[in-house]
């Protein structure tokens, strides 16, 4: 990040949408969060970003970078997608529209990819040189930042464990409708279908795991969840042998789901070497987005 400004970065969720202005140590100066409004549409998306990013603006910001939650051509500035958005947000050059609207550059990407990177450069992965971040809620993002830079791969995809397959003979069904996918086991949103499947009954994630105790239905979601969980985890790891992963995201907090994980990633891991690899919290919480979107913004959207 340059030495000299600060740099407004975004954090926009299907339900809030974060803003920051941080400075190049990534300390953030004052934030402000606006509601989403998915179910208005696109013109009233785009405006509540534009209102959250004018509560904390400063005239000598040269620079704003976006994390959304979906597919963003990084290249185009143009938000493809996303599962929790309406369809009349899709497509949106996002970057073009916010460059005119604020005369500053604007870069846009996904955002696991800007949560990787706020935690390598600022959070708990910034003596790291090659560090995985996964976000664990609804679904399931994951980011790879090497030497300081995201790794993207040809489309911008690199990082997208959440559709990696861990189960072959499965019907769990993802969110984007085809089976054994990673996320349709450890999400959030896995675990209530996974338990509506064996119950009939519908309950939240957090729901699930304080029934587990006595709940029998529920006890077993949560065991193939953390199961799951390690699976996904080895594959990470045998995959890319990161010097650490790095978790983030309201699942991230479910200490029940974690004691079996550890012991069962141990197990999956081939190579004794490997088993030492560091799974870490977040250091940085809900602000590791926009922190990562700021640098990438002030570092003129770097990547590979």
């Amino acid at each position: 990040m340059t030495k000299d400004r600060n740099v407004i970065g975004v954090d926009v969720g299907a339900t809030k949408i974060y803003a920051a202005l941080v400075t190049p140590t990534g300390r953030i100066v004052r934030d402000a969060r606006v509601p989403t409004e998915t179910r208005r549409g696109a013109r009233r998306i785009l405006e509540n970003i534009e209102e959250a990013i004018r509560r904390i603006d400063d005239r000598k910001v040269k620079a704003i970078g976006l994390g959304l939650a979906g597919q963003v051509d990084f290249r185009k500035g143009i938000f493809v997608e996303g599962p929790n958005f309406p369809k009349s947000f899709r497509k949106i050059p996002i970057v073009r529209h916010l460059s005119r609207s604020f005369s500053r550059r604007c870069v846009a990407d996904n955002d696991a990819h800007c949560f990787t990177l706020g935690e390598a450069i600022h959070g708990a992965g910034k003596r790291c040189d090659t560090v995985f971040g996964v976000t664990l809620g609804t679904g399931i993002g994951g980011g790879l930042v090497i030497d300081r830079e995201v790794y993207r791969g040809r489309d911008n995809t690199a990082g997208e464990i959440g559709h990696t397959v861990i189960g072959l003979c499965t019907e769990g069904t993802c969110g984007c409708g085809r089976d054994g996918h990673f996320e349709s086991f450890s999400s959030g949103t896995g675990m209530v279908n996974r338990y509506r499947e064996a119950t009939g009954r519908s309950l939240r994630p957090s729901d699930i795991v304080r029934r587990a105790l006595r709940d029998r239905a529920a006890r077993e979601t949560l065991e193939l969840a953390a199961y799951s969980l390690a699976v996904g985890f080895a594959n990470i790891i045998h995959a890319f042998n990161p010097d650490a992963i790095i978790i983030g995201g309201g699942l991230s907090r479910t200490a029940p789901l974690f004691a079996s994980f550890r012991r069962e990633l141990r197990r999956q891991l081939i190579y004794p070497a490997l088993k030492d690899t560091p799974v870490i919290s977040s250091r940085l919480g809900e602000r590791a987005n926009a922190i990562g979107a700021a640098h990438l913004a002030a570092a003129g959207a770097g990547g590979r």
